[in-house]
């Protein structure tokens, strides 16, 4: 699905979360989740690195992003590890909508 990167994250009271003197948005809360060191970063295959390297690349180059439904699992998978509840639920919501649904 295609998702505008401006998008900005709420929370829990509907108001736009800040981040120094802006708000975070689709685009930096998915640069924390690529950026977080995990622990078994460490042992990952290098293609599994590198897949996460060009999602952060596809971040940074427009304003929109459309990831294929395996970049967003994977992206995903990480995010659930990274993310609170509110962050990560609202990640689903714009880059997998139909997974809300199931």
């Amino acid at each position: 699905m295609k998702a505008d990167l401006s998008t900005p994250f709420l929370d829990r009271s509907g108001k736009p979360i800040p981040d120094g003197a802006e708000n975070l948005t689709l685009r930096s809360v998915m640069f924390q989740v690529l950026d977080v060191p995990l622990p078994d970063d460490i042992h990952a295959a290098p293609g599994a690195r590198l897949k996460l390297a060009q999602i952060g690349h596809k971040v940074q180059a427009d304003q929109h992003i459309d990831l294929p439904a395996a970049d967003t699992a994977l992206f995903l998978e990480r995010a659930a590890r990274v993310a609170n509840a509110n962050l990560f639920g609202q990640l689903v919501k714009l880059l997998d909508p139909a997974q809300l649904e199931a």
